[in-house]
């Protein structure tokens, strides 16, 4: 069997921001992204969750 990639010059390079301790579309976006055979992931970088009642939102 050939495997058939797409070529590195014709993949879309990205960096994926998200809020990863949100909601569960975001761990899935982000496992989705990086199964990918058409994005190539430069970064990722954490987005803030949130401030809410205790302030920890990037800690969290």
């Amino acid at each position: 069997m050939i495997k058939r990639g797409i070529p590195y010059a014709k993949k879309s390079r990205v960096i994926i921001n998200t809020d990863a301790k949100n909601e569960v579309d975001d761990q899935f976006a982000i496992v989705q992204a990086a199964l990918s055979d058409s994005m190539d992931i430069k970064a990722f970088i954490a987005a803030c969750y949130g401030w809410g009642i205790h302030g920890t939102g990037m800690n969290d």
